[in-house]
């Protein structure tokens, strides 16, 4: 996963919607790569709220979505 700003969201759409700037992809993504894992604790401590992540098991996931 790479993190995005917001802002560089927006400036990639104006560039494309314009047609000014480069042709073809734009990078928008940032250098790091962090996993899901990382980004939800990241999110937590942000928040002030960090908590422990439970992996749950994709079978009994689907089991109790049910």
């Amino acid at each position: 996963m790479h993190p995005v700003w917001i802002g560089d969201v927006a400036a990639a759409f104006a560039v494309a919607a314009l047609g000014t700037g480069a042709d073809g992809a734009l990078e928008i993504g940032g250098p790091d790569r962090v996993s899901y894992a990382e980004f939800v604790r990241a999110i937590g401590r942000a928040a002030g709220h960090p908590r422990p992540l439970v992996r749950v098991p994709l079978g009994l996931a689907r089991v109790g979505a049910r």
